[in-house]
C-alpha cells in the first residue's frame, strides 16, 4: 500500500505538532481516524494516511509495544457482528477476523462491540454490552481468527491481568432480578473465588490486578453486617480480606497496585497495604494522611491533552496515543468504551 502524507484541515497543523512539547519529550506517537480512513503521527509530526479503502473504520488501537494497530471495520450484519483487522504501523494487513459471524443456529447476546483491548502479541478482546447491567467480553486469537474464550460480567466489565492471560470478573447480579435474589460474585478463569456459596455482598470497586498477575484485589460489604473488606484472591491459592475500617459507607473507591504496595482510595482518604500480601490481616492496612496521587489515567490524560485536541481540531477522531517509556506504558492497550 502506497503511504500518502494526509491533506490537513489547516496549513498550521504540521508546525503545531512539531513545537508540541509533550509529544517531543516523551515521543509519543498517535493513531487515529479521519474521513474513515486510519492515520498515524510520529513524535516529529509527521501525519501519515496508512489506509485509503474506503471502508468505515473506528477505534484505532496501538498494540503494548507500538508496533501494530488493531481496528474495527465496518462490515455487513448479515456476516458477522463485526470486523477486526490489524495492521503494521505502516498499514500492512497481519490480521482480519469476523467477530461473531452470523449462524442460523445461533443466536447473538452482545449487541455490538464497545471496547477492544490488546491481551497478548497474539489475543485482542472485544467487549460489548448485552443488557444495562451485563457485559460480554470475547477473546479472539490473531492467529486463527477464532474466539477462544467468553466471559459475562454484571459489574463494570471484565478486567485482564497485565500479561493477559487471566481474567477477573463479577457475576451474579443481573439487573432484571430483585437485589434480595442477587448473589454477586468475584470469578478468576471462570472459577468462583469469593465470597463463598450463599454469602451476599455487594463489590464497591472494580477489581484490580496486581504488577505480576497473580492477585485480584477488591471491596465488598457485607450486606447482612454492612461491614466493609479488602479483599485479595490469588490465581492459585484462596482469598484473603481484612476489614477497612474509618471508611465511608457508601464512598466511590478505587484500587491501584504499585510494586511494594496496593492502595483504597476513597476521596481524600487513602489506605494501603506494603508488600502485596499473601494474607490480610486488620494489622496490614494502614490509613495514610498523604493525600492520594493522580491515579494513572489522570497522568495520562494529562500527558497526551494536548496531542488530543490538535488532532480533534484537525478533523481526526479516535486518537490513540503510545510511547515507549511513560505512563501510557503501564496502563491496559484499551480503548472504545472508556
Amino acid at each position: 500500500m502506497r503511504l500518502r502524507e494526509m491533506t490537513l484541515a489547516c496549513p498550521l497543523f504540521v508546525a503545531a505538532l512539531l513545537t508540541t512539547q509533550v509529544a517531543e519529550a516523551q515521543k509519543l506517537k498517535a493513531v487515529f481516524v479521519r474521513q474513515g480512513e486510519i492515520f498515524t503521527l510520529d513524535a516529529d509530526g509527521k501525519a501519515v494516511q496508512i489506509t485509503s479503502d474506503g471502508l468505515h473504520k473506528e477505534d484505532p488501537l496501538w498494540s503494548k509495544d507500538g508496533s501494530r494497530i488493531a481496528y474495527l471495520q465496518g462490515v455487513d450484519k448479515n456476516l458477522a457482528l463485526a470486523e477486526l483487522v490489524v495492521v503494521s504501523g505502516v498499514g500492512s494487513k497481519l490480521a482480519d477476523v469476523l467477530i461473531r459471524p452470523v449462524r442460523a443456529d445461533q443466536g447473538d447476546d452482545m449487541r455490538f462491540i464497545e471496547t477492544l483491548q490488546w491481551l497478548t502479541p497474539e489475543k485482542i478482546a472485544a467487549s460489548g454490552s448485552i443488557n444495562p447491567s451485563t457485559e460480554e467480553s470475547l477473546v479472539l486469537d490473531l492467529a486463527s481468527g477464532q474466539e477462544v474464550m467468553n466471559y459475562y460480567d454484571d459489574s463494570g466489565g471484565t478486567v485482564y491481568s497485565p500479561d493477559g492471560e487471566h481474567a477477573a470478573y463479577v457475576d451474579g447480579a443481573p439487573h432484571f432480578a430483585a437485589r434480595d435474589e442477587t448473589e454477586p460474585a468475584l470469578n478468576i478463569d471462570l472459577r468462583r473465588v469469593y465470597p463463598a456459596a450463599g454469602v451476599q455482598v455487594d463489590f464497591l470497586s472494580q477489581a484490580a490486578w496486581s504488577p505480576d498477575g497473580t492477585a485480584v484485589a477488591i471491596l465488598a460489604k457485607s450486606r447482612a453486617s454492612r461491614a466493609l473488606s479488602l479483599v485479595v484472591c490469588r490465581v492459585d491459592s484462596g482469598c484473603s480480606q481484612a476489614p477497612l475500617r474509618a471508611a465511608p459507607a457508601d464512598g466511590e473507591f478505587t484500587l491501584g497496585w504499585s510494586a511494594d504496595a496496593l492502595t483504597v482510595t476513597a476521596g481524600s482518604a487513602t489506605w494501603s497495604v506494603q508488600t502485596g500480601p499473601a494474607d490480610l490481616s486488620p494489622e496490614a492496612i494502614r490509613r495514610s494522611s498523604a493525600p492520594p496521587l493522580p491515579d494513572l489515567k489522570q497522568r495520562a490524560d494529562a500527558l497526551v491533552n494536548d496531542l488530543r485536541q490538535k488532532i480533534l481540531d484537525a478533523g481526526g477522531v479516535s486518537p490513540d496515543f503510545w510511547c515507549a517509556n511513560c505512563i501510557l506504558s503501564t496502563l491496559p492497550r484499551k480503548t472504545g468504551g472508556e
